[in-house]
C-alpha cells in the first residue's frame, strides 16, 4: 500500500510516495546500507541512496528518523540534490529493496536535481581513497567527500558512519 509523502514544495525533499508493506518476520531484520547519506547545507545538499530508501520505505528501520530530518530540511528551505553517481546507486538499491516498478517511478519522477560530478572531483576522490587505505570507503563515498569539500557543503544528514570518519562534515542523523 502507498501513502502520500512529506508536505512542502515539490523537489525540496524528493519524496512523494511512501511504501507501506504488511509487517512480517522477514521484514523486521533488514539492516541499513552503508550507502546511506543525505546532505544539506545553506548550499544545496546531497542526497544519498540509503536515505532515499529510508524515506520511501515505511518499513525501513530509519524511516521515522529520515522523515523527521527531511521535514526539518524542508522547513529550513535547504534544497537538496543528488550526484549522477548517487542516482545510479540509488536506483540500483531501490530495484533490490523495493522492486523495479518503484525504482523506475523514483528515477523518472526527478524529485531532486542531478548534479554531474566534475572530473576534478573524481580525481580528488581517488586521491582521498589513496590517502586513507585503512578505510572501507567506496568510490561513491569519496566522491561525496570531494564534492562536498569543493562545493563547500559542510553538513550532512546520513546514516553512514563513513561521513563521521572523514571528519570534515557535521553529520546529522547519527546523533
Amino acid at each position: 500500500m502507498w501513502r502520500g509523502g512529506l508536505s512542502g514544495p515539490p523537489g525540496r525533499v524528493g519524496l512523494s510516495l511512501v511504501r507501506e508493506r504488511p509487517r512480517t518476520a522477514a521484514c523486521g531484520g533488514r539492516r541499513r546500507s552503508d550507502a546511506d547519506r543525505l546532505t544539506v547545507d545553506r548550499h544545496p545538499g546531497r542526497t544519498g541512496p540509503g536515505a532515499i530508501l529510508a524515506l520511501l520505505d515505511a518499513d525501513d528501520a530509519d524511516h521515522a528518523r529520515a522523515v523527521s530530518v527531511a521535514r526539518a530540511m524542508a522547513s529550513e528551505r535547504r534544497p537538496g540534490f543528488i550526484t549522477n553517481y548517487v542516482e545510479a546507486e540509488a536506483q540500483a538499491l531501490l530495484v533490490r529493496k523495493l522492486g523495479r516498478t518503484i525504482a523506475r517511478q523514483w528515477l523518472l519522477a526527478g524529485g531532486l536535481p542531478v548534479i554531474p560530478v566534475l572530473a576534478a572531483e573524481e580525481q580528488k576522490a581517488r586521491d582521498i581513497l589513496a590517502r586513507h587505505p585503512d578505510k572501507d570507503w567506496t568510490l561513491c563515498d569519496a566522491i561525496s567527500f570531494a564534492l562536498m569539500d569543493t562545493r563547500r557543503v559542510r553538513r550532512a544528514f546520513t546514516f553512514d558512519h563513513h561521513f563521521r570518519q572523514y571528519g570534515r562534515i557535521q553529520v546529522l542523523g547519527l546523533d
